[in-house]
């Protein structure tokens, strides 16, 4: 005996999927549009460049500030009136802008950070000109 299954019962025929990228393809399609890629290209490339040219650079001034010790605890550590993380805080809430006194100035900003491993604090201040972030540090 023949034993057919019935067309019901034989599973539905599976879609055909190629699995290899054909790279003679891809690099037609990127020939046929090489005018475009290289239009592209060159737009932003003048873009890039107007953008260097217009833009006024910032400097970075940074200073290092170290909590002084007040003396020595028990255990020999350093004592210290304010730690670094209550420095960078210092800085961080704006707290600084007390120190100048001028109102008609506009007020440089300062960024800071406590400096991994060490009780050092590194503040940074960002200008346009160098002699203004040494002069605002300073202060």
């Amino acid at each position: 005996m023949d034993e057919k299954q019935s067309p019901s019962t034989q599973p539905p025929p599976q879609p055909y999927y190629e699995d290899e990228i054909n790279l003679v393809d891809i690099f037609n399609v990127l020939w046929r549009q090489r005018y475009f890629i290289f239009l592209c290209t060159v737009f932003f490339v003048i873009i890039a460049i107007c953008y260097v040219y217009i833009k006024t650079p910032l400097y970075e001034i940074s200073a290092q500030i170290t909590p002084k010790i007040r003396g020595y605890s028990n255990t020999g550590e350093p004592v210290t009136k304010l730690s670094s993380h209550d420095i960078a805080a210092w800085f961080s809430e704006g707290a600084y802008r007390e120190l100048f006194d001028n109102d008609d100035l506009e007020l440089p900003l300062f960024k800071a950070r406590v400096i991994s491993k060490t009780k050092s604090v590194q503040v940074f201040s960002f200008t346009e000109e160098p002699s203004e972030g040494v002069k605002n540090l300073d202060h």
